[in-house]
């Protein structure tokens, strides 16, 4: 014959029994799961998890960040102050521009030239230069003209020594005048 199973109701102490285990299990896996303060580290975090703005301001400073891994483009140069000799050597380099300055001359020479001699024809001048003072150079000219005029020629003079210059005037009424200048420059010395 065969036996039936009678299921029995459990007693009032075994549902207590089984509500108290349920809450440990339940309160222990919740701490598991809900880290303490200070409890979160590299293994916790996936690449690219804590972006800026998720970083209080002044949060990471320079004990926080590795010696020689910033370079330039991290780094706001106008926050940096002059290194103590790179000062002096600025003030240097300005005497140096200023004293290469003082080594360029410019000289003038003016000249008149009269009317033109009205047979459809120009008057022409000699050549005139602007010459260089000793131990000048030029390296530079021009011809500065008055209305009625034009050039015929400007080019360094022989030597480098200065800068020549010839005008025309086509003008048969009135005399006008030319200014033929030089830019120079002290000559290095070689020796």
């Amino acid at each position: 014959m065969p036996r039936t199973l009678r299921l029995r109701r459990p007693s009032p102490a075994m549902v207590v029994a089984f509500i108290a285990l349920g809450l440990a299990l339940g309160g222990t896996s919740y701490a598991v799961v809900k880290p303490g303060k200070n409890t979160v580290g590299s293994r916790q975090l996936r690449n690219n998890a804590v972006s800026a703005v998720k970083l209080k301001a002044g949060a990471v400073d320079s004990s926080k960040v590795r010696d020689d891994s910033l370079t330039g483009q991290d780094i706001n140069e106008s926050t940096l102050g002059a290194v103590p000799n790179a000062v002096q050597a600025a003030g240097a380099a300005r005497a140096a521009v200023a004293d290469g300055l003082a080594q360029i001359v410019y000289t003038v020479t003016s000249a008149t030239l009269g009317p033109a001699p009205g047979n459809g024809t120009s008057s022409e001048s000699d050549p005139t230069e602007a010459r260089c003072p000793a131990g000048h150079r030029v390296v530079g000219g021009g011809i500065q003209l008055e209305d009625s005029m034009s050039q015929v020629d400007g080019y360094p003079s022989s030597g480098g020594t200065g800068w020549t210059g010839r005008a025309a005037n086509d003008d048969v009424l009135a005399p006008h005048s030319f200014t033929v200048y030089a830019i120079c420059v002290a000559a290095a010395t070689i020796g």
